[in-house]
């Protein structure tokens, strides 16, 4: 295994949980880290032993480097990502990949002509309940009929909301991953419906999409103020299989009512119900003993250690393909772009 030299622009919120990543990875030398606020990158430089310290992109880019992640706002993705494609480095891009599909074509034009991989920080897909629900779902041949995806947020981070121009900057930076998750059970998604409102901000923080494919049909919502924070999955089959997840927990229970009698259907029940903390625990405890570190064994930061090494495992030509490919990210713009016209219309409309 050769070893991997990495250049992370950026210095924002995600940062830290890629630069753990890359400091707990064998195989991997960080050599510069690259921010338009020069003490923020010194400061990640000092923190995480890395080499370089840069204000100016140009000078990053004109290292050799097998991998540019790129870690900032939305707005310059595309921008960065083409820069650093067509000085022939890997990209990784945090999501949302852009802010439009002409970006992303953009972007996705540049690494054809590289020869270079672009990926997509769709982080979420990587939970252990997503990848085993998906997994018990293609085994038993079981179809998908409904969705459900919620997430109500809870941060004291507030500053970009109320700093952001953008009224529908949480469209693109939280119901991201509620899109990339419906897509990764359901596929192309056909029709978008979508309302927002204002609750707390002078943003909308309240958020629902409705996507549909075919007959089967997923319900998005986000909100940004919630006392109590909350991140779960639903999925119901057409054979009547009701997989429920806990994103929080990285956990999910099967809850299969399809039993001969009603006593059988009780004692199901209780246990159910009963093995939830038991299946909620010991799920920490043994990542904490299988990713071999305190952060990566949280289920949130375990997700990027997961895309992330898996993406390394696939430069240096151990995996067949990238964990995310650029044209899932496009996939998901697309599906945010109608959310935007919808609700500009207060009609549905379908992803170009």
């Amino acid at each position: 295994m050769k070893e991997i030299s990495v250049g992370v622009v950026g210095c924002g919120w995600n940062s830290d949980k890629h630069l753990n990543v890359y400091t707990q990875t064998e195989g991997v030398k960080l050599i510069a880290v690259c921010d338009l606020n020069l003490a923020k990158a010194e400061k990640k430089a000092r923190k995480y032993g890395i080499h370089q310290a840069f204000k100016d992109f140009d000078l990053m880019l004109n290292l050799d480097l097998d991998l540019i992640d790129i870690i900032t706002p939305p707005t310059s993705h595309a921008e960065l990502a083409i820069q650093a494609l067509e000085s022939r480095h890997n990209v990784l891009v945090e999501k949302p990949m852009a802010l439009s599909s002409r970006e992303c074509l953009r972007m996705i034009n540049a690494a054809q002509k590289s020869g270079k991989t672009l990926c997509v920080v769709h982080n979420k897909r990587f939970f252990d309940s997503i990848i085993e629900t998906k997994t018990c779902l293609e085994r038993e041949n079981l179809e998908v009929s409904r969705m459900r995806v919620t997430q109500f947020f809870y941060s004291p981070k507030k500053m970009f909301l109320s700093e952001s121009e953008d009224p529908l900057v949480l469209l693109w930076d939280a119901l991201v991953h509620h899109t990339y998750l419906t897509q990764f059970f359901f596929g192309k998604i056909d029709s978008v419906y979508a309302t927002v409102k204002k609750v707390n901000h002078s943003i909308y923080d309240s958020i629902t999409l409705l996507l549909h494919r075919g007959s089967k049909t997923s319900v998005n919502e986000f909100q940004w103020e919630a006392k109590e924070p909350m991140t779960k999955f639903q999925l119901i089959t057409k054979q009547g299989d009701r997989f429920d997840g806990d994103l929080d927990h990285d956990f999910f229970l099967r809850r299969s009512r399809r039993y001969k009698n009603y006593r059988t259907t009780a004692y199901r029940s209780f246990f159910d119900d009963f093995s939830i903390p038991f299946v909620k625990w010991t799920g920490h405890i043994q990542n904490l003993f299988k990713m071999r570190s305190l952060i990566g064994a949280l289920p949130f930061e375990k997700t990027f250690f997961i895309l992330i090494r898996q993406l390394l495992s696939f430069l240096n030509g151990e995996r067949s393909s990238p964990p995310v490919t650029a044209e899932e990210g496009l996939r998901a713009i697309r599906v945010l772009e109608a959310a935007k016209r919808s609700i500009e219309t207060g009609q549905a409309h379908s992803p170009r």
